[in-house]
């Protein structure tokens, strides 16, 4: 588990055709070895994320309370929302675990793991910008602020993790659909090995024209009719 050498593929994937190369086609395969490590390392990397960015957010709440004289109504409402959403995107990586664990040996098509892939993928965008915006926390209080974007960089590294696994198991199941379709459109012709009695059947005569005066011969001539020279 962790496989940080794994995160290399994402270097390495032509992503302006990857979503021709993942595109589901409804067969059913057995995730790999390693599709499944790397979904489990992601999920349980975004777990602990998600704890350390609630963690975050109460203390930067606590000392945006002390900064001011105390919460409206509306600051309140906005504090439970938020953390709301972050509980709830820690429901997520929690989901994904127990799914993948409980299909690790059985036969699965692609759509859950492309679709997710997607998502994941507009995620991650969303959280490198989000991280922007952590970095004004800095001016309520730098340890919290700190927490929260490594819980941020975290979140990155569990999609990242999560992401290859789900490509390369949307990638296997594209290759072998697409092996399939190739086999049934280009059957394997089926050859029979010929004997030396079958070829002997076969065999052209050694002279088809006397090679002594030029007369034509026939299939079983062993002489020329015409000068009596031996031709086979």
């Amino acid at each position: 588990m962790f496989d940080f050498q794994i995160l290399k593929k994402l270097a390495h994937y032509d992503w302006n055709k990857i979503i021709d190369e993942t595109s589901p086609k409804g067969n059913k395969i057995k995730i790999d070895d390693a599709s499944y490590q790397a979904i489990q390392s992601g999920s349980i990397i975004k777990i602990l994320a998600a704890l350390l960015m609630v963690f975050a957010t109460l203390g930067l709440s606590y000392n945006l309370v002390r900064m001011t004289s105390g919460l409206t109504e509306s600051g309140i409402s906005s504090g439970i929302s938020y953390n709301f959403q972050i509980f709830s995107t820690g429901l997520i990586p929690i989901a994904i675990l127990i799914y993948n664990s409980l299909m690790r040996d059985k036969e699965q098509n692609s759509y859950p793991y492309f679709i997710g892939a997607i998502i994941l993928a507009i995620e991650t965008v969303s959280s490198l910008f989000s991280l922007v915006f952590m970095l004004f926390s800095f001016l309520i209080s730098p340890i919290f602020s700190l927490i929260g974007i490594i819980a941020m960089l975290l979140s990155v590294l569990g999609n990242a993790f999560i992401l290859v696994g789900a490509i390369e198991f949307a990638k296997r199941a594209h290759d072998l659909a697409t092996a399939d379709e190739t086999k049934v459109a280009h059957p394997k012709i089926k050859t029979k090995a010929i004997s030396t009695k079958d070829v002997a059947m076969h065999e052209s005569p050694k002279y088809k024209y006397c090679p002594n005066c030029g007369q034509a011969l026939g299939k079983d001539n062993k002489f020329c009719s015409n000068c009596g020279h031996a031709v086979k």
